[in-house]
């Protein structure tokens, strides 16, 4: 389902971005696909009100589904994801 909208939380400037953590495999960080990766900390940059964020971990930025970013620590499917998200698409789901 596309929204056609996209919400910023200050660029890559580090201005009122969203904390959160994730356990999705990057490659970009040295992970191996579809294998069980660390659980880290991340900053959220953007959400397209639909299915992915924009992340930031240390030097490394990219686009991560939204459903395993947790508001803290811990695996998908034991973490509790992201309220703002779950919130958004509520919302936008009533609207239509």
């Amino acid at each position: 389902m596309e929204y056609g909208c996209i919400l910023s939380f200050g660029g890559n400037k580090g201005l009122n971005m969203i904390k959160a953590w994730t356990d999705y495999p990057i490659t970009g960080l040295g992970d191996i696909p579809n294998q069980k990766a660390p659980v880290r900390e991340c900053k959220i940059i953007a959400y397209d009100c639909d299915k992915y964020c924009t992340v930031r971990i240390g030097d490394y930025v990219g686009n991560i589904k939204s459903g395993y970013l947790y508001d803290s620590p811990g695996r998908h499917g034991e973490a509790k994801p992201v309220s703002l998200f779950v919130e958004i698409k509520e919302k936008l789901t009533k609207k239509k």
